[in-house]
């Protein structure tokens, strides 16, 4: 991540595939919130900003199966190209159910992960991955309202940072008179 970063990079998304974000700083496997807040405030100085897809990370693995969170009604929602991605990934799942734990793992660290890296400053933007469009969204502010972060600072990862990012805060992502 840091040789992307002094070449340019300015976002990660996926918290840069299975957790590689916090990974790299924390010096293994498990999250160490006060070995990373340097590299998450350099991201900050940096504006690197970060799209984690957490209802992606969450639901890969189990969309569409009971242990999902994505509803019968939401999936009348999807159309055929992504039922048949999905039932793709099953098949693979299945057969490796300790993948299935790992994702739960990564998903319910990089919650924890998204709110430290926008108490550091990091900017945060809203994204699906490979879900439902529509739905996700929602979902996704809730699971980063579930990771700690304040409803009004996950809004804003969906309205006025987007606006940020584009460099079009002054006419975007917020609703004001007139």
């Amino acid at each position: 991540i840091p040789e992307g970063i002094d070449a340019g990079m300015v976002t990660i998304e996926h918290m840069s595939e299975g957790g590689r974000v916090w990974k790299a700083c924390s010096g293994g496997d498990q999250y160490r919130p006060e070995a990373c807040r340097p590299f998450f405030e350099m991201l900050a100085r940096r504006r690197v900003w970060q799209t984690p897809t957490l209802v992606a990370l969450s639901e890969l693995a189990v969309i569409g199966t009971p242990a999902s969170a994505v509803s019968r009604d939401q999936l009348a929602y999807a159309n055929k190209a992504f039922l048949d991605m999905h039932a793709g990934n099953q098949s693979f799942f299945v057969k490796r159910p300790e993948i299935v734990d790992i994702m739960k793992n990564l998903a319910d660290v990089a919650n924890v992960v998204t709110r430290d890296m926008a108490a550091a400053g990091v900017g945060i933007l809203t994204g699906c991955d490979a879900m439902i469009a529509g739905f996700c969204a929602h979902d996704e502010l809730a699971l980063m309202v579930a990771g700690g972060m304040t409803a009004h600072a996950a809004l804003q990862t969906a309205t006025i940072n987007p606006a940020r990012y584009l460099g079009r805060e002054m006419t975007l992502g917020t609703i004001a008179v007139g």
